[in-house]
């Protein structure tokens, strides 16, 4: 039997599937743990397993590695806006996230025009409108 770290369910089927306050050693390992059957089953390693147990692992895989994905980046706009709030530049900026100037530019818009329509749908969290313009301000007029 797989002892999966993290509570039910032990093949998570996608990201929502994987418990939010799961940490991220947690994930790592059960990551670890999925990949590893996947490999030990390519490769003849270990306890074979029926292909539909082989293929819940590799979609508890996919479902796992994107929801750790999504937990180590969920920052990454908040990030910026403090990058470039305290000086620095753009292209800082854009080196550091592996995107280009123009790609955080338009990440950085979309993500403020996300918060202002999360802040007026639900009346707080998210970004004031006044807000969300101060960081398209950021990008508006920044030198790249």
């Amino acid at each position: 039997m797989d002892m999966m770290t993290y509570p039910r369910p032990e093949f998570p089927a996608e990201p929502a599937d994987v418990p939010g306050p799961t940490s991220f050693p947690e994930l790592a390992t059960a990551l670890g743990e999925h990949r590893g059957r996947l490999v030990g089953s390519r490769y003849g390693l270990g306890e074979t397993l029926p292909a539909e147990r082989v293929a819940a692992h590799a979609v508890a895989a996919l479902a796992t590695a994107h929801a750790l994905a999504e937990r180590v980046l969920w920052s990454r706009w908040t990030d910026a806006v403090d990058a470039l709030t305290h000086g620095a530049t753009l292209g800082q900026v854009a080196q550091a996230m592996d995107l280009t100037p123009a790609e955080v530019r338009t990440g950085l818009r979309s993500w403020a025009d996300g918060q202002q329509r999360a802040n007026a749908h639900y009346g707080s969290g998210g970004l004031t409108p006044a807000e969300a313009d101060e960081v398209r301000a950021l990008v508006a007029e920044v030198d790249w």
